[in-house]
């Protein structure tokens, strides 16, 4: 997707554009829901917060700056710290059990789930989710991350090594 049509459609939801809105929604909300779910690590949480941040851009201001998805995702990020500090200090995997039904259509097995995910960084994981599940560039990610598009290449790479060698291992 051009970043030109995302600007469009995201400038024209942000004025109560419905059609907009749908069109913005259709083409970005597995990226919002991918990241969410790579911060809070709780599939509801992160589909709160996904339903937020759109309704978040009604009546908003955005000035098209060429990086619309990282404008997108930067409220995503703020929503998340928000309802993370809501949420209890619940321990990494009662979080991973809570989100494993879900994901489990994707992966199949809950345990291979959890322990794929425990031998990623966060930052790892939320780099994978991000180009992996939710096909946003390595360059808005950086942008987003505030890192160098060299070290968001080396991190996605050297996690999606960890990975494989994690399901080989299975």
């Amino acid at each position: 997707m051009q970043n030109r049509q995302l600007e469009a459609w995201l400038q024209h939801a942000c004025q109560g554009d419905r059609e907009a809105m749908s069109q913005l929604y259709t083409h970005t909300q597995l990226a919002v829901h991918s990241y969410a779910l790579s911060l809070l690590r709780h599939v509801e949480d992160a589909r709160d917060v996904t339903q937020k941040t759109y309704l978040k851009l009604y009546g908003a201001r955005y000035t098209p700056q060429g990086k619309p998805m990282a404008w997108l995702l930067t409220i995503t990020k703020n929503l998340c710290l928000t309802a993370w500090q809501r949420r209890s200090d619940e321990p990494l995997d009662e979080q991973l059990a809570d989100a494993a039904p879900d994901l489990q259509q994707w992966v199949g097995d809950r345990q291979l789930l959890a322990t794929a995910l425990t031998t990623l960084n966060e930052q790892e994981r939320q780099i994978v989710l991000l180009t992996c599940i939710g096909g946003v560039k390595n360059r808005e990610i950086a942008a987003l991350l505030q890192l160098p598009l060299s070290t968001v290449l080396s991190k996605n790479r050297r996690a999606l090594a960890k990975l494989r060698a994690q399901l080989e291992e299975v």
